[in-house]
């Protein structure tokens, strides 16, 4: 009917965050840099006094029930919130690619800690948030979008950059730098610059931050790390490895030959990290029963 009238109506979402500044003695503005938030707010135009799931303040045309104390579930907002939160992905990729270059690590890792819980639930009003078309959205923005600070400096995307295990408590930091910088081929994020459940929030949301593959371990690099004399370092680095090798892995695959080839053996060889190939115990004495079938077997098995 050309005499019908299409109504549009547009509403605005704006995402907000806390900032600290820095001035210096000139007055001039020296630094700005996000501050921690532990939960997100919502508003309409004044705080409505509830805590979003994303640790950022989002205001919006939100349809509240008549005391304005709670927000109307999805089936009675019908697509309003849905349209509402469909900007949220987009707003977030900005923010992000606004953070300034200068934030050092722990600043950065601050300015990144806006995601929800990997394990977040949904709850009224919000349940786009939950819904596998805005975990799409959000995964297309974020895909090719470089905030991931890498070892080497570089800003990167969660599709191209690679997380590994923390360093292990006792691990000298040299060693675990030297890991990271040298012994794989691929870009290793920088874990002093992203929070953990950050990072598996992004894991969650669409395998972003995988670990290494072992075709990415530079196993030259990594052998060089091997001091008989000190093995300490080189066994969390084992650890490490096996930790990369076995996540997210099958019952079929436990069997099988895998991992890189960085473990020494007592013949002076390298072999695989994991498989059935590998035996861990003492050595038999020189002049022990079993000393012959160690010989055998090392005979038969020099790797």
């Amino acid at each position: 009917d050309e005499d019908k009238k299409v109504t549009t109506i547009t509403r605005t979402v704006r995402l907000l965050k806390e900032l600290d500044a820095e001035i210096g003695e000139d007055g001039a503005l020296q630094k700005v840099k996000p501050k921690k938030m532990d939960s997100g707010k919502m508003f309409c135009l004044v705080s409505l006094g509830h805590d979003f799931p994303f640790n950022i303040g989002i205001d919006s045309d939100w349809l509240m029930n008549s005391e304005r104390t709670k927000l109307r579930p999805e089936h009675e907002a019908g697509l309003w919130h849905r349209q509402l939160l469909s900007a949220l992905p987009g707003l977030i990729r900005e923010y992000l690619e606004w953070l300034p270059d200068s934030l050092d690590q722990k600043e950065r890792a601050t300015a990144l800690d806006i995601f929800p819980d990997a394990d977040w639930e949904s709850t009224t009003g919000l349940e786009f948030i939950a819904d596998p078309a805005f975990k799409e959205k959000l995964h297309e923005e974020l895909s090719n979008c470089n905030f991931i600070l890498c070892s080497d400096g570089k800003l990167r995307s969660p599709s191209e950059a690679r997380d590994i295990p923390k360093e292990p408590g006792n691990m000298d930091g040299g060693a675990y730098e030297s890991l990271i910088r040298d012994c794989f081929t691929c870009p290793i994020l920088d874990t002093k610059a992203i929070q953990q459940h950050t990072i598996s929030y992004l894991e969650k949301l669409a395998d972003f931050l995988p670990y290494p593959e072992t075709t990415e371990v530079n196993e030259g690099e990594t052998k060089s790390l091997w001091n008989e004399d000190k093995p300490a370092d080189y066994k969390h680095i084992l650890d490490i490895f096996t930790k990369i090798t076995t996540h997210g892995e099958n019952v079929d695959q436990q069997s099988e030959t895998r991992g890189p080839k960085v473990l020494p053996t007592a013949t002076n060889r390298w072999t695989n990290i994991l498989g059935t190939q590998i035996a861990f115990s003492s050595l038999p004495l020189q002049r022990g029963v079993e000393r012959p079938i160690y010989r055998a077997l090392t005979k038969a098995n020099p790797d």
